[in-house]
């Protein structure tokens, strides 16, 4: 079937405060701390589709466990995956905005906006600050099924006393061949380990806010195929996430 697919790979600084925190700790006790999975911390993936009737996001979100008195940690990926009916009210829920601003003319304004390109799609970005404290937000703007979506945004500081985080898709290809597997609910998943809340673990509020882009793309762990048919168009398929 036809429809849109996006992608985001991040990390997420609490878990990597997290880590970070620990092998200082244990430094400074004169041992060595051990952090297995280690090079998961960039690994986190979030894979979004939709199509004319669904909408469906699978994660791969990285969290961390550690035993402080042996100095030992472990990096792991907990996989969630949510499909429902695109109905307005789960477009929203899943990163559509139909409340998107619109770019003032003709007059001052602290809401700024301009035309930008996002990860090759026309798109607005907003910023909704004073240009010393505040966020930017960029929306697509395209007549197609990526159009309302976040693609990304960021936070700012000019003096440095707030993170500045950023989060944003490296893909979205609105128009693409999609495998209908993706929104058999039966892949609708939540793993999450037992025990007490981690670094990385949803709150009561949700995903963690501060999400990092990464520093590249690896395309390795890419679930996007270019097809050699006569169109020029794109295949796009999830893992199936299963929980254990």
């Amino acid at each position: 079937m036809s429809g849109l697919y996006a992608e985001s790979r991040y990390g997420l600084t609490d878990v990597i405060a997290a880590v970070e925190q620990l092998e200082a700790e244990c430094t400074a006790r004169g041992v060595s701390a051990h952090v297995d999975g280690r090079d998961l911390l960039w690994k986190g993936v979030q894979r979004l589709y939709r199509s004319p009737t669904s909408v469906a996001n699978y994660y791969e979100r990285p969290t961390f466990r550690s035993d402080r008195t042996r100095c030992t940690g472990h990096v792991s990926l907990v996989r969630q995956a949510t499909i429902l009916p695109a109905t307005a009210e789960n477009l929203e829920k899943m990163g559509w905005s139909y409340e998107r601003p619109t770019c003032p003319t003709g007059r001052r304004s602290l809401t700024r906006c301009n035309e930008s390109s996002f990860a090759d799609v026309q798109a607005i970005c907003v910023d909704f600050g004073d240009g010393f404290v505040g966020w930017i937000s960029c929306y697509s703007v395209q007549d197609d099924l990526s159009r309302n979506l976040r693609l990304g945004g960021s936070n700012y500081t000019d003096d440095g006393s707030g993170p500045n985080n950023s989060w944003g898709f490296d893909v979205v290809l609105p128009d693409v061949l999609i495998d209908p597997a993706v929104f058999d609910v039966a892949n609708s998943v939540t793993a999450v380990a037992p025990g007490p809340k981690q670094a990385g673990e949803p709150s009561a509020k949700g995903w963690p806010s501060r999400i990092e882009r990464p520093y590249r793309i690896d395309p390795a762990h890419a679930h996007v195929e270019r097809q050699t048919a006569s169109r020029d168009r794109t295949l796009a398929v999830a893992p199936v996430n299963r929980a254990s």
